[in-house]
């Protein structure tokens, strides 16, 4: 009992709080009574710190969800809103302290706000529409992309940084359009650096506009104008992707110093052992049914102004090769929806889905058979989400269309020294070229196109199960 306590004491959830802030407010009402909970549950002791009177090096913003234990410390790299994703956190952290390495970047936009540095990834997509005589693609990219950086205003562009655990990154998309009349649209997004699937900002229904001979200038508005939400965003956020800067002019005391300093495990401490290391990635996952249930994993909607036409997919199936070293580079596999578990909420159409439309007799599944994913080749980390492209195939009524998902996979260690690999994606699908289905009536390209969210779980392959990683590519 000596021992049991002194382990619980030694497990303690510090939080970095800086009083006044309306951040700060918006965490204490909303997230750290539901966070004191789970943590009184777990027998893990909250502690929260006052940062304006001094914080760690490492600690560059606030809140600042920070679990240690006589294994080690581990910093939360999360929204402070989610507290789902905290709880998975602790799972994942009480079973081996997380690596905290940073993140490199290269070619970014970066924003240093006192500690913290914020990363702007920025991606121009290639021109659609009526391109103009002589048009080169390569040399459009390279003027947008100094166009963007010459519209921004609070950041910079740096060669390299390193993302550490405490600062935050916001991806900027640009999607630029020209119309037969030599018009230029840059449609617009942002995607929060915990979730690169789920854009946190949209501006395709209101573009920034003018004549393609104006292209600079378009762009450089197009950039002001995602830069000044970010600052928006990073104030005040629904979801939790606001914060609060810690000053360089703040104290900076060790963590001993503040009291925090790890409790010591030996192997002769009566009844302890050193903590296990964490055991090595696997480099073959299936998908988990138990795990990939609530939410339903595949969700889909019709475009805008159609998303009251909605539904989703109960049941998918399939299995992932990691590529060398169990990275996502060279990653392989196979996907497979079940389309006897589509449902749109209503039974006479569920029926007429399945019968008519699907002939989910003759083609019992939906296939997505994945390309190499052609990704930086970091190595996957507990508790920080990998945002990648991924290319592939996509087959359904037997007809097949190249496919490319938009997509994040994050490693989780569970409390049983288990791995598990979850995964979040989105892609649009179009229904009558090359499937022959026709959607319900409405404004084009809404009623020929699909909007699907997919989020599953995958486990590691049992031994023996399966077939090699080279019959699967």
């Amino acid at each position: 009992m000596i021992v049991l306590a002194a382990l619980l004491a030694a497990s303690r959830l510090i939080v970095f709080q800086q009083p006044g802030s309306l951040t700060s407010r918006d965490f204490e009402e909303k997230t750290l009574p539901r966070l004191a909970a789970i943590a009184a549950q777990r027998g893990i002791v909250v502690d929260v710190r006052d940062a304006t009177k001094g914080a760690p090096s490492d600690v560059h913003l606030t809140p600042l969800i920070v679990y240690q234990d006589e294994k080690g410390r581990s910093i939360f790299r999360g929204r402070y809103a989610d507290v789902d994703r905290i709880a998975q956190f602790l799972r994942t952290a009480a079973a081996a302290p997380l690596a905290g390495a940073p993140i490199p970047y290269e070619n970014a936009a970066v924003w240093h706000r006192e500690r913290l540095a914020v990363v702007a990834p920025i991606k121009i997509t290639g021109l659609t529409g009526v391109r103009p005589p002589q048009f080169e693609p390569a040399v459009f990219a390279a003027r947008a992309r100094r166009s963007v950086l010459a519209g921004l205003t609070r950041f910079h562009l740096e060669r390299r940084v390193a993302l550490e655990p405490a600062d935050r990154a916001f991806y900027m998309d640009f999607h630029p359009y020209r119309d037969a009349s030599g018009r230029l649209f840059v449609s617009t997004a942002i995607y929060s650096g915990f979730d690169c699937v789920t854009p946190i900002y949209s501006g395709f229904d209101e573009p920034v506009s003018g004549s393609f001979t104006q292209l600079d200038e378009v762009f450089a508005r197009a950039a002001k104008r995602l830069e000044d939400t970010v600052a928006r965003l990073s104030a005040s956020s629904p979801v939790g992707d606001a914060f609060e800067p810690v000053s360089t002019l703040l104290p900076r005391p060790t963590w001993e110093a503040l009291g925090l300093t790890l409790p010591a495990v030996t192997a002769e401490s009566p009844g302890r052992v050193p903590p296990p290391a964490a055991p090595k990635l696997p480099d073959r996952w299936v998908v988990d049914p138990e795990l990939s249930k609530d939410p339903p994993p595949l969700q889909f909607r019709f475009a805008p102004p159609l998303d009251s036409y909605s539904g989703e997919v109960g049941t998918i199936s399939g299995r992932i090769v990691l590529g060398k070293a169990a990275r996502l580079r060279g990653a392989t596999g196979t996907l497979d929806a079940q389309t006897g578990t589509v449902t749109m909420g209503d039974k006479t159409l569920d029926a007429e889905l399945k019968s008519t439309i699907l002939k989910v007799a003759r083609h019992p599944t939906a296939r997505f058979v994945l390309d190499p994913v052609d990704v930086a080749a970091a190595a996957l980390s507990p508790g920080v989400p990998a945002p990648f492209t991924a290319t592939g195939r996509f087959s359904l009524l037997g007809a097949t269309a190249p496919l490319t998902v938009k997509a994040q996979a994050e490693p989780v260690l569970a409390e049983d020294g288990t791995w598990r690999l979850d995964v979040r994606a989105a892609f649009r699908v179009r229904l009558l070229e090359p499937f022959g289905l026709h959607g319900p009536d409405g404004p084009a390209p809404a009623n020929d196109t699909i909007l699907f969210d997919a989020r599953f779980v995958l486990k590691p392959e049992a031994a023996g199960a399966g077939v090699s990683p080279s019959a699967s590519r």
